[in-house]
């Protein structure tokens, strides 16, 4: 049994048009409800599930809200796995250049004793620490959004809500 918790997203939804964006082809989300969910999901600890409640006046297509939470999930993880791959390379790059720097200023301090002063090692030192930079807060944040796409694409339910219509009436009006 996953012993997560929730976090709870309520999205209440006055027009069900007004949850995609008017001229896509597919059943994709306006920025707005993208950015509503991704906001609420931030405030989230590490590990836990995201649980989205649709709250409407009148039922809303199930199926077109699911279709496109499948849609958002997908371009997320392509973006995702795009960054990734870039910031791997960075890694990568900055290693061998911090490597390839030191080395090489080792190599020349025995030859030029005041090498160990100049900007090869300076250099080395900056690919290096830079390297230890991506180490320390890139791949850590990498590896959560990672989790968090990964709990949205299989873990996380979707609940749709009718909500009662108020029904009041006026006799009267105030000042």
């Amino acid at each position: 049994m996953d012993k997560r918790k929730y976090k709870d997203v309520k999205l209440i939804v006055n027009n069900e048009q007004s949850l995609y964006i008017p001229f896509s082809e597919g059943d994709e989300f306006s920025f707005s409800v993208r950015e509503y969910i991704k906001s609420k999901y931030a405030g989230a600890e590490i590990g836990d599930l995201l649980r989205l409640t649709v709250v409407s006046a009148v039922p809303i297509d199930e199926d077109r809200f699911r279709s496109a939470v499948a849609n958002w999930v997908y371009e997320e993880k392509l973006k995702f796995r795009q960054e990734e791959k870039i910031t791997n390379r960075m890694l990568i790059g900055f290693l061998v250049i911090a490597s390839l720097f030191i080395i090489l200023s080792l190599r020349l301090e025995q030859s030029v004793d005041v090498l160990a002063y100049t900007i090869i090692p300076v250099l080395g030192s900056v690919a290096l620490g830079r390297a230890a930079g991506i180490c320390l807060t890139d791949l850590p944040i990498n590896r959560a959004r990672k989790q968090m796409l990964n709990d949205m694409e299989h873990n996380s339910p979707i609940i749709f809500e009718l909500q009662e219509a108020e029904q009041t009436t006026s006799q009267g009006t105030l000042p």
